[in-house]
């Protein structure tokens, strides 16, 4: 359902690693996570794909949102940490 609150958005960031090869990193991850960011109003799906050539506007805002100040950059990493080629994906 809807998050309420960033305690609530950061617990649904590490839930889906608890069972994943990634699962160590969790409990290092939630020390890292701090409550009480500013919200800021993010695209939340950042990539060369919605970002026109002469970089003009920034397209597909369907996931954007009212997140964490943070949010973006750990969005923008965990696609560079999904793709075959790393930060292969950003050069344009």
């Amino acid at each position: 359902g809807p998050i309420s609150n960033e305690h609530e958005f950061n617990q649904s960031l590490t839930k889906h690693q608890q069972h994943s090869e990634e699962a160590h990193y969790t409990d290092v991850i939630k020390l890292h996570l701090e409550i009480n960011h500013k919200l800021a109003m993010t695209h939340s799906d950042l990539h060369p794909r919605n970002i026109m050539l002469e970089i003009k506007a920034i397209i597909d805002w369907e996931m954007c949102g009212w997140y964490s100040k943070y949010w973006e950059y750990t969005k923008a990493l965990s696609i560079i940490y999904r793709s075959d080629d790393g930060l292969g994906y950003w050069q344009v």
